[in-house]
């Protein structure tokens, strides 16, 4: 019945007709009320306003192929919702890609032509102060939504909680998830500034409640997982494991199921406050089913930094890297011969599964009918690169380059995967701390040539050098007192518009120190 009642909105809506008549307006009003009444009523636990709005969105092709058409009535009697959605997806747009200023240019467009801005461009602000990590501009947000007799949603607490994470306030973060789910004690208990810090944005009188009138929104509260593993992120990230038991039990208090993302985070705890040996632990606790690819990169990142640590159990972390980055390769899947996909393909009984490629990308492969490879190794690319580079740039630290060779080679033969800025990075890194483990100082003229050798490599595969890739040769003149090689790297990096961060201007002090100029480290 949605989906019927969505549909006929939207073929009505879409018509290339130079006008609408009254009637149609009206029908096509109606519809979409109670379209949206019944999402209302049927929309799966947790999924939030903004997320029912996204997805009766259309799709963007369809916007920009209808556009002139659109442009040709009048669609001042289309319900509100109908019109600020354009609005809103250019602002979520916007946000995602950083564009802050953008994302204000169209909220003001957006005032501008309906009056106000509604919850769910609200909500889309809340989120980009967040990713801006501004908790304090998020929550003059929330006190104009209730100035303005609107309720925040389950949106709106995600974004706020998201603030305060980002901007390392974890301990608010937590209180306002508890204030969410219990509203403020009597006691003030767990409040950081008693009850009066708190009580203002205790929202629990209007979650859920016809704050703004719509009958449509009188539901129960909102629980999605994303309310506990915002927070439960944050404390994993500082090895606050108190706290992430304490979310967890929060999860079982109200029946919220544990699933690839709790994995993903408890990884990451071990990763700041465990061993491999808990690594593992976590890893065996769930079925394969629960174990997405981004659980599969953490465990290979959790592994490898466990493995930079000068700790005795270093050689085994690194060991166990190199063991979960061959099983993620394997999870990830190869491309069969023709031979093996010639003897596959003869097996013509019901249900068997025909694909070129093996594990998640021959299943991506078989279930969306995807024909080219260039399509299909696309397929756990992001996080092939991450774990490989997180791998190299352990055992770059300790200067085996038959290790890092042996990566970078299987990741972009075996898998497809090219690589990027910080795979070249690794290897030249890898190069330097082997010359200099084994023959105590480096050859720079050799340094500098294979530095421009890896820049010619880079210039044909269109990659840019970052600030990381003439670090290291600007650390081996540095250490020598060579100023004249510090003045060549320094010529590159002018001629590629890269700029000097703060690690680079410490290596140009220790420079003048090693060669005794004090005149050139005073400029």
């Amino acid at each position: 019945r949605r989906r019927c009642v969505v549909a006929l909105a939207r073929t009505a809506l879409r018509s290339r007709a130079p006008a609408l008549t009254t009637r149609g307006a009206d029908a096509v009003a109606d519809a979409t009320a109670n379209a949206n009444a019944v999402v209302g009523q049927q929309r799966p636990r947790g999924r939030s306003t903004d997320a029912r709005a996204s997805l009766d969105a259309p799709d963007a092709p369809d916007a920009a192929r209808d556009a002139p058409a659109r442009a040709s009535y009048d669609d001042s009697s289309f319900p509100k919702h109908m019109r600020r959605r354009a609005f809103v997806s250019r602002m979520r747009e916007r946000v995602k890609v950083n564009d802050f200023e953008g994302a204000r240019a169209e909220l003001a467009r957006l005032v501008e032509t309906h009056g106000a801005p509604g919850r769910a461009a609200l909500n889309v602000t809340v989120h980009a102060a967040a990713k801006a990590r501004d908790p304090d501009a998020a929550m003059l947000i929330v006190e104009s939504m209730l100035r303005e007799n609107i309720a925040p949603d389950v949106s709106t607490h995600v974004g706020v909680m998201t603030a305060f994470a980002r901007s390392g306030r974890r301990r608010e973060a937590f209180e306002w998830l508890k204030m969410y789910l219990y509203g403020v004690r009597e006691d003030g208990d767990g409040v950081a500034d008693g009850r009066e810090a708190m009580e203002k944005y205790d929202l629990t009188h209007v979650i859920g409640d016809m704050i703004d009138g719509d009958r449509r929104r009188v539901s129960r509260r909102g629980l999605t997982i994303m309310l506990f593993t915002t927070v439960m992120n944050a404390a994993a990230m500082a090895g606050d494991r108190a706290m992430v038991q304490e979310i967890e039990n929060m999860m079982f208090e109200f029946n919220i199921p544990p699933g690839a993302d709790v994995l993903h985070i408890m990884l990451k705890l071990e990763r700041v406050a465990g061993t491999s040996a808990s690594v593992e632990e976590v890893w065996n606790r769930l079925p394969k089913k629960a174990r997405k690819l981004k659980s599969h990169q953490e465990r290979v990142v959790s592994h490898a930094i466990l493995g930079r640590r000068n700790q005795t159990h270093a050689i085994e972390s690194r060991a166990m890297a190199l063991a979960a980055l061959k099983e993620m390769y394997e999870r990830i899947g190869h491309r069969r011969s023709d031979e093996e996909f010639e003897k596959l393909a003869g097996n013509n009984f019901w249900g068997s599964k025909h694909a070129r490629w093996t594990g998640q990308r021959g299943a991506e492969e078989f279930n969306k009918k995807l024909q080219s490879d260039e399509d299909i190794v696309r397929v756990g690319a992001k996080e092939t690169r991450m774990a490989t580079n997180t791998v190299l740039d352990t055992f770059a630290l300790i200067g085996d380059i038959d290790t890092v060779n042996e990566c970078f080679i299987r990741m972009e033969n075996d898998l497809g995967v090219n690589a990027d800025a910080r795979t070249f990075n690794a290897v030249l890194r890898a190069e330097y701390k082997h010359e200099k483990l084994t023959n105590k100082s480096i050859d720079l003229n050799r340094a500098l040539k294979r530095l421009n050798e890896i820049l010619d490599e880079m210039d044909d595969r269109e990659i840019a050098p970052d600030r990381h890739t003439f670090t290291t040769l600007l650390l081996a003149n540095a250490e020598q007192g060579y100023m004249i090689g510090v003045a060549e790297v320094l010529k590159i990096m002018q001629e590629r518009d890269v700029q000097l961060d703060l690690t680079m201007y410490n290596i140009l002090l220790s420079a003048c120190a090693n060669a005794g100029d004090l005149e050139p480290a005073l400029n």
